[in-house]
């Protein structure tokens, strides 16, 4: 995704700075960017954040080929579907953006919804015509398996109720392990009698329109440093969603808010003194260390890569700071079940990239594009002088972790859950 409106914000910063480096005043190209790389009124940097940013969302689905073998415990056959191409529009809500009395911090509430673009989709997929209200891919029951995992739990609201399940509930409800759905009930939710039924029993801790993504959101308000004082400060999150630390994690440092939301950086990104640039991710919420890799160029302007480097990815036993996330599985897999309401969801690199072999050995994917390299992994393009973003490339991996349940549950067929635990069944993965 390159961010053309950026760009060409960009571009009339640097030929401001070319125009002032030529009369040989380093001060006045440092008081240039201060005046214009911060959050103010008439600025190019507000100019460009308070318009609505356009960029593709993209999603692919892993269909399963072999439902039958898997049922009776065989290596799941996944055919990589997609991309299913969405005009993402995100950006912050105009009335609600408000400055401290000092200017130095910006408030806002955050909006996004998506669009799902047919021609950008069928010419992605070479003239194979995609729609996902009509097509029909067989994938893991989300919320059947997420129930199952929350009855194991002792402490869960729904450990009270979960002997119902031991007597046809779940065949009364016609509940299987798999199901048969289009790409947009997967995506963005439906509803049905077991959402409803789970809905009630759960207090509302499950929603009745159970999705993997959620569509016309407006995020609590958040606040971000404008850069007035400190421009190295500039757009680091003060508060994220009202909070200024989070309550998700295991550890102090865990929790901590830390970086930008990957847009902008700080100015004078020199590639031997700024190795690491941190960037927060609200779909895992958690705070990411990038790490420099290379110079690139976007538009012709020089650009450093900084990508999510392997260590971000480790287990406990390899970094115990690790442990703060929870990261007791296997390398390659964040551990998000415990912001995901106790539902076993997992993320990862596409294809498990960077991850432990045995979480790629449990699953035989044919992929739609090649599962090496950058290619699929996350990268940002950041221009130096002014830190601000050029082309970013943000990839995640969404995984339903199956393990086996004993018991009688209401003869549903769950041979295909006494696979290894380390076998995780692929649901999507985006990229914007």
């Amino acid at each position: 995704m390159c961010n053309r409106g950026v760009a060409g914000t960009l571009l009339i910063i640097l030929g401001a700075i070319i125009l002032v480096a030529a009369i040989g005043s380093p001060y006045l190209v440092r008081r240039l960017l201060k005046q214009q790389l911060q959050y103010a009124n008439g600025t190019t940097l507000y100019t460009s954040w308070v318009k609505p940013v356009t960029r593709d969302f993209n999603i692919y689905i892993f269909n399963i080929t072999n439902l039958d073998d898997v049922l009776n415990g065989s290596v799941p056959q996944l055919d990589e579907i997609g991309p299913y191409t969405y005009d993402e529009y995100t950006g912050p809500v105009p009335d609600s953006i408000r400055f401290s009395d000092d200017g130095n911090t910006v408030r806002f509430n955050h909006h996004a919804y998506y669009v799902f673009n047919a021609t950008k989709t069928n010419a992605a997929n070479k003239g194979v015509h995609l729609n996902p209200l009509t097509d029909q891919l067989i994938v893991p029951n989300v919320l059947f398996h997420s129930v199952l995992a929350l009855c194991k739990n002792p402490l869960s609201i729904l450990a009270p109720v979960c002997g119902l399940f031991e007597y046809g509930v779940l065949a009364d409800l016609h509940v299987q392990p798999f199901e048969t759905i289009t790409p947009d009930k997967l995506i963005w939710g439906k509803q049905t009698n077991f959402s409803e039924f789970m809905n009630e029993l759960s207090q509302g801790l499950i929603p009745e329109v159970f999705g993997l993504l959620k569509n016309n959101t407006v995020g609590r308000e958040s606040s971000i440093n404008t850069g007035r004082t400190d421009e190295y400060e500039v757009a680091k999150f003060i508060t994220w969603l009202g909070q200024k630390e989070l309550d998700a994690w295991n550890s102090k440092y865990a929790n901590m808010i830390n970086g930008t939301a990957g847009t902008v950086f700080r100015p004078y990104l020199d590639r031997d003194d700024v190795k690491l640039v941190y960037a927060f991710v609200d779909q895992v919420n958690r705070s990411f260390d990038l790490q420099y890799t290379e110079d690139v160029k976007v538009d012709r302007i020089t650009c450093r890569r900084y990508v999510l480097p392997e260590s971000e990815m480790e287990n406990a036993t390899q970094n115990p700071e690790q442990a703060g996330w929870f990261a007791f599985g296997p390398s390659g897999l964040l551990n998000i079940s415990f912001i995901q309401g106790g539902f076993p969801i997992f993320v990862s690199k596409p294809h498990f990239l960077h991850g432990e072999p045995q979480l790629r050995d449990n699953a035989s994917i044919h992929a739609s594009r090649a599962p090496i390299g950058r290619i699929l992994d996350t990268a940002l393009d950041v221009e130096p002088i002014t830190g601000v973003t050029l082309n970013a490339v943000k990839t995640l991996q969404t995984n339903l972790y199956i393990e086996p349940y004993s018991g009688n549950l209401a003869d549903v067929q769950l041979s295909c859950l006494e696979m290894p635990p380390s076998c995780t069944s692929l649901s999507s993965y985006h990229t914007g």
